[in-house]
């Protein structure tokens, strides 16, 4: 199975399977906003000085996401799509 396949990316938490997308939705909270977009996701930085940068960045590199970092209307966003190997 290579790297960036669904079920091998999905994370383990307290010793439960859970869904990257939900993941994703714990790790930013209030900070964030987190919507799946084909395969990928889109993260919206609601409140930059308090986001979970690393935590966040690292998780979607370890579940095989190539990330994108840009500022669009004033607000930060991340954008991701699985990478290609």
């Amino acid at each position: 199975m290579r790297r960036h396949d669904f079920f091998y990316c999905l994370p383990v938490a307290g010793g439960k399977v859970m869904d990257p997308l939900e993941r994703l939705r714990e790790i930013a909270g209030k900070t964030g906003e987190v919507n799946p977009v084909y395969g990928g996701f889109e993260v919206g930085v609601l409140k930059p000085s308090l986001f979970p940068w690393y935590t966040v960045l690292n998780y979607l590199l370890e579940i095989g996401q190539e990330v994108c970092v840009r500022k669009s209307e004033g607000e930060i966003q991340i954008s991701t799509e699985p990478q290609i190997q």
